[in-house]
């Protein structure tokens, strides 16, 4: 519920580092072909306006070997990774960067928009987004409106670098019932299986930022967001605004790990003399560490100051040191 504040002032400020030598997921290396999308955007206008922005880039990268894949995927018959359906191989890894905008506009005397859009594989930041948004209503109009939302994530997950594979062989017939498993329900965190049962990564991150402003009256702002999936993975959002009628921004973080990579255990059946078939079920390590972070700032009425910056890194030992940048205060 909006409330008039004769003079408002907020400064928020917000910054998220998980650092030291906790676990988190690793960086997921591109595929090789690879993409670069870039747009800009620059308008002026009174009256009536839309803007739209939809990217998601869901990927998937294997970890074991030419010889490893050979034997358990031709031979045991496990399916290799895959984004359709989305599938994780023991070793597998898999990373989605996502970006959603949305901006309305119906009366003002004028609106100036102005932004710069690139998406790209083999550099990074995968994803760098800058926008900066001005509204003054029409005095005469009494429906005026303006509204922006934007949401960046980040999710990775990873099964493991260093997978065990267990071979039983079953002279007596009959199966394991592993089958071809689960390939989950087509978005990432079905992937995660200590929420879903299926099959799961040792390590998965799911980041989630984005701010909303909306107003009825008159508000600039200026937002930059960035992401990074093929390297450290790495997210940011940052929001500047004043003006009149309400400004969020917020962030929401989920981080899982597990003592060991997701191996497998494969049956071998023989009825002599027909030739053996496998089956196998996917072995989950132990869940040991789960963090959750959410967090929301909200303002409404008279804004003469409203900045936010929100950040994550994350932290590999066995793929990286903690680099100096973030211990730096």
């Amino acid at each position: 519920m909006c409330s008039r504040m004769g003079i408002f002032g907020l400064l928020a400020f917000f910054l998220m580092a998980f650092a030291g030598l906790a676990l988190a997921s690793p960086p997921v290396a591109p595929p090789v072909e690879g993409f670069g999308i870039s747009t800009s955007c620059d308008v002026e206008v009174a009256g009536d306006f839309i803007e739209h922005d939809s990217f998601t880039w869901t990927y998937v990268a294997d970890t074991t070997t030419e010889g490893q894949r050979a034997l358990w995927h031709g031979t045991y018959e496990i399916p290799l990774s895959s984004v359709d359906p989305l599938f994780l191989f023991v070793g597998g890894q898999a990373a989605e960067v996502r970006y959603v905008n949305k901006l309305d506009s119906v009366d003002s005397s004028v609106t100036q928009f102005n932004k710069t859009f690139v998406a790209q594989s083999d550099d990074v930041p995968n994803l760098i987004v800058s926008k900066d948004f001005g509204y003054e209503a029409s005095q005469t109009s009494m429906i005026a409106n303006a509204a922006d939302k934007e949401r960046i994530g980040l999710s990775i997950v990873a099964n493991g670098d260093d997978p065990t594979v267990h071979l039983t062989t079953n002279f007596l017939g009959g199966g394991g019932g592993g089958g071809t498993g689960e390939p989950g329900v087509g978005n990432m965190p079905s992937l995660c299986p200590w929420i879903s049962d299926e099959p799961i990564p040792a390590t998965n991150e799911f980041i989630a930022a984005g701010s909303s402003i909306s107003t009825t009256h008159q508000m600039v702002s200026h937002t930059a967001s960035d992401v990074t999936a093929t390297v450290v993975p790495t997210l940011n959002h940052s929001i500047s605004a004043e003006g009149a009628g309400t400004a969020t921004a917020q962030m929401r973080a989920q981080l899982i790990e597990g003592d060991d990579s997701v191996g497998a255990e494969v049956t071998r059946t023989i009825i002599f003399p027909q030739p053996p078939f496998y089956d196998y079920e996917f072995v989950v390590p132990n869940l040991i560490s789960k963090t959750v972070y959410d967090e929301k700032t909200s303002a409404s009425g008279v804004i003469d100051k409203f900045n936010k910056s929100m950040h994550y890194h994350s932290t590999i030992p066995q793929w990286q040191m903690p680099e100096p940048w973030y211990g730096v205060e």
